[in-house]
């Protein structure tokens, strides 16, 4: 197996994600035409309220790394543009009932959903996000990212108890790693074991699906 080398440095000067996002935009494009066709319903409430986070101004920082992470192994395709939208999908529904755990009150730069719109409707809408979010996975067909990604959605949910509700861990997943560093240990977790799906739709045997 053999990959393109990407050079993600940006010159001199501070860190920027700006040479990532160059190197994604084409394909972010089609991501959000997915998320936005995804986060529709007939329940008016339903696309008023996923808008009211997904149009924030948030970087998309998740979906650019599962972008680049096919990008580096050459991949040509698109199924990678689905898994990165379920990617995002699970990151928006855990920050919609994150802020309704922890009573938030700013979302970025302006009042949170729970805010907007009362807290069991930004409840319902986060899991009729990551309902959105599985079914991206099951349209795509490969078991082993279903299981990736599933796998990261329960540690989320796995460490956010801890975290948030503080009753400890009792259930067989390895998640020694997101408990150590806490609440940025969660908001690490799709990065750190969800963007590696980019790659799966690859044509390579190595890691085919």
């Amino acid at each position: 197996m053999s990959a393109t080398v990407h050079s993600l440095h940006g010159g001199p000067g501070a860190p920027s994600i700006e040479p990532l996002m160059k190197l994604v935009a084409p394909g972010l494009g089609s991501v959000n035409e997915i998320i936005l066709s995804r986060m529709q319903s007939d329940v008016a409430v339903i696309p008023a309220l996923a808008g009211h986070l997904i149009s924030g101004g948030g970087k998309r920082l998740r979906p650019m790394l599962t972008l680049a992470s096919a990008r580096l192994l050459d991949y040509e395709g698109t199924r990678h543009h689905k898994l990165s939208a379920a990617v995002e999908f699970i990151h928006t529904a855990t920050l919609l009932h994150d802020d309704v755990v922890d009573g938030g009150e700013m979302r970025r730069g302006k009042e949170a959903a729970n805010i907007v719109y009362g807290n069991p409707a930004t409840v319902l809408v986060g899991d009729f996000l990551f309902s959105r979010a599985f079914e991206l996975m099951v349209e795509d067909g490969s078991l082993k990212v279903l299981k990736i990604l599933s796998g990261a959605s329960a540690i989320i949910a796995v460490v956010g108890v801890d975290v948030d509700v503080g009753v400890g861990v009792g259930v067989g997943v390895d998640v020694e790693p997101e408990l150590e560093f806490g609440r940025e240990g969660r908001a690490a977790t799709l990065p750190r074991r969800g963007v590696p799906v980019g790659p799966y739709p690859s044509p390579s045997p190595a890691i085919s699906t």
